[in-house]
């Protein structure tokens, strides 16, 4: 396990990785890192608090985000598990297609036009 700390080029990063741990203690009102991931092929563990929910399969949700053998359980039972990660993973996928930017443009031209 590595902490990066900020890092601007998340590509690259994700290329080097073969699971996201996001334990975010602030309810995020959104959790781009979490869709960015997932739209580059990794599966992701979240804290339970805010829009990172939305992002994810309730599978890859820790609500207790203090909570270390939760954290420890569910990323052994990942990579214990890989076919139901895979499972999982795709229909994180396919969630996450609506928080593409194209899509979100396109939303927001929608409503704008309404």
């Amino acid at each position: 396990m590595i902490y990066g700390g900020w890092i601007s080029d998340r590509s690259s990063l994700f290329s080097k990785i073969d699971l996201l741990i996001v334990p975010s203690q602030w309810p995020e009102p959104f959790g781009r890192v979490s869709v960015e991931a997932i739209r580059s092929g990794l599966p992701v563990i979240v804290s339970g608090s805010g829009g990172l929910t939305e992002t994810v399969d309730k599978l890859f949700v820790i609500e207790k985000y203090d909570c270390i053998d939760e954290w420890v359980n569910k990323v052994e039972w990942a990579f214990n598990n890989t076919d139901i990660l895979e499972n999982t993973w795709s229909k994180s996928l396919e969630v996450s297609e609506q928080f593409v930017t194209e899509q979100h443009e396109k939303s927001l031209l929608e409503i704008f036009h309404s």
